[in-house]
């Protein structure tokens, strides 16, 4: 066996196990997607009804202008995730920076803001809440996969 046949072997064994890498990371990547929307929708949601709801205007207007800035940097993380898809350019430095980021504004949440986002009041926000985890597992797999396969 050369080194060629080793490759082989090595990447349809272990690199890609039967059922598959490819998959998953397809099916992690539309979790993702499908969070996202969630969290769009939920971003216009709380615009529309003017922010959460609090006593003190200065923190209905930090909070607003928290989650529409966090928007904003999502969205221009997943252009820029779809743009290097489109055009076939490596992504795992954008999974895992994303990944990263995922990580620190949960723990920032958990610990600093206490779930002040969340509003109980409204489906969309239970929706997001609840499925948060989900949604960084699913990105902490895609990165690890990304960064191992170099994608």
């Amino acid at each position: 066996m050369g080194y060629f046949a080793t490759d082989q072997l090595y990447d349809r064994l272990i690199r890609q196990p039967p059922g598959g890498g490819e998959y998953m990371y397809k099916f992690c990547e539309a979790i993702v997607f499908i969070f996202l929307g969630y969290y769009a929708a939920f971003s216009l949601q709380m615009n529309a009804i003017g922010g959460i709801p609090s006593e003190s205007p200065d923190a209905v207007f930090l909070a607003r202008s928290l989650v529409d800035y966090r928007t904003l940097f999502i969205v221009c993380l997943v252009s820029l995730y779809v743009f290097f898809r489109v055009i076939g350019k490596q992504i795992h430095t954008t999974i895992c920076i994303s990944a990263l980021l995922a990580w620190v504004m949960f723990l920032e949440d958990l610990l600093a803001l206490e779930n002040a986002f969340f509003v109980p009041e409204l489906a969309l926000a239970k929706v997001v809440q609840f499925t948060r985890p989900l949604f960084i597992l699913a990105l902490t797999y895609m990165a690890i996969e990304a960064q191992r396969n170099k994608l």
